[in-house]
């Protein structure tokens, strides 16, 4: 799909009025955004004094604003973006609007990031050490209510079921691996960068990643800027903790925060808990099983979750899932197959698209959540025919009555086996 072959697209085009498939504007969409032909350009600078009349309001809980205009269908998603040290202002407007404009061809079903409507540039810091811009999101008028993945872990919502969050896990394991295939690092995977809207035919809602605050072109220079708060570095290698990183930022990084978040919503925990005051501290429910691991030193918090992933993590999502998320905690380890070999992400462009990731950990996911959904749709089309039938006595060949058929006890455990919720998916799936 990132072969640079005009053919593909011309053959795209010319499937799209023989199919209804959703794949096909999605391909286009892809191919859209992974052009990087100079002579096709889109605006995308919006005037400076285009947020003036927008009321913004802070989402809790999330590093974005959510902003609205009076009379407008729908708001839109607010992430501010500061020039990161003096004599970067070029490099960095050149980065923000190439990422700008790759955003601005996506389709928040397919990639789980939201469709860019364009970049402002903040007037009072044009050219200066202090540059900020602000990119601006649309929100898809199905969408409404935009809450923070942090919000729902700490109210701690017993309606999102098994499958919910294993379809956020695939949604959040694609999301990166789209940001990867366009060329970028995130830098900022935890729950607070992840936003669920409210949309009609989901439990849970829809799902974007948004916090392109500290994104990095892949192949661009890394600053070893870090951050020293806490709740923050225990999404980050421990190689990239602190102000001061050791490492220069990898693809790889971007992984070990998702597998922290995998085990966040593996649980359904929230690893961070807040006072009356807003202060953060780490979560006693979850950080308490560490055997006496100090959760505020982020250093020893890979050594307290891979713990956590084998042994608690297995029992609320199943082996296979556990095993995935070791797989990501464990990306940079030198004994990692999958991982190991960083030439493994290079691809015959030159380009770092993880085709290790794809392959060792959205395609696992995947292949658990549709095993998951189509589940459950048969144990529901299974007890609602139950709930509809009732208890009945069928007749043997000589027209007798046979077995009362709710006393007959089917393999796997019965009734109470067919009709299980979604917290025993788990149990039956085997996984």
């Amino acid at each position: 799909m990132k072969a640079a072959k005009p053919q593909i697209d011309v053959e795209l085009e010319a499937l799209r009025p023989r199919s209804a498939c959703a794949s096909i504007s999605s391909a286009q969409s892809l191919r859209a955004a992974l052009n990087d032909n100079p002579q096709v350009t889109t605006p995308i600078f919006l005037p400076s004094d285009g947020l003036h009349s927008i009321q913004t309001s802070q989402i809790p809980y999330c590093s974005s604003k959510l902003g609205e205009r009076h009379g407008a269908g729908s708001g839109v998603i607010l992430e501010r973006i500061t020039c990161p040290t003096p004599g970067y202002y070029r490099v960095h407007k050149r980065n923000i609007l190439n990422l700008a404009r790759k955003l601005s061809h996506t389709d928040p079903i397919t990639f789980g990031l939201l469709n860019c409507k364009g970049l402002v540039e903040d007037e009072r810091t044009q050219g200066l050490q202090e540059a900020a811009f602000t990119m601006v999101f649309r929100i898809p008028r199905e969408f409404s209510e935009p809450r923070s993945l942090r919000s729902c872990l700490l109210d701690g919502d017993a309606s999102c079921s098994l499958s919910d969050r294993f379809k956020l896990a695939c949604d959040l394991a694609k999301s990166i691996g789209y940001v990867h295939t366009f060329g970028f690092v995130h830098k900022n995977v935890f729950p607070e960068t992840i936003l669920l809207f409210k949309a009609p035919g989901s439990s849970i809602g829809s799902f974007s990643l948004v916090g392109f605050s500290n994104f990095r072109d892949a192949e661009g220079g890394t600053l070893h800027f870090g951050d020293s708060v806490w709740e923050k570095n225990i999404y980050c290698h421990p190689r990239r903790q602190g102000q001061k990183p050791q490492a220069d930022y990898i693809m790889q990084h971007d992984i070990y925060s998702l597998g922290v978040c995998l085990v966040e919503l593996g649980l359904w925990e929230s690893f961070v808990a807040y006072d009356d005051s807003m202060t953060p501290s780490p979560s006693i429910a979850v950080f308490s099983a560490s055997g006496g691991l100090q959760p505020r030193d982020p250093s020893l918090t890979k050594e307290h979750l891979l713990p956590l992933t084998r042994e608690l993590l297995p029992r609320r999502m199943g082996a296979r899932y556990a095993e995935i998320v070791e797989t990501c905690l464990t990306c940079l380890d030198d004994d990692n197959i999958d991982f190991g070999d960083e030439r493994e992400f290079t691809d015959a462009d030159g380009i770092l698209v993880g085709v290790k990731y794809i392959e060792k950990v959205i395609i696992r996911l995947n292949s658990i959540c549709v095993w998951i959904m189509s589940y459950q749709r048969l144990t529901t089309l299974i007890c609602h025919g139950w709930r509809t039938c009732g208890p009945y006595r069928h007749a043997d060949r000589h027209g007798q009555p046979g077995l009362d058929v709710q006393e007959s006890r089917p393999v796997g455990g019965g009734r109470a086996a067919v009709c299980a919720s979604d917290g025993d998916e788990q149990d039956e799936a085997g996984t």
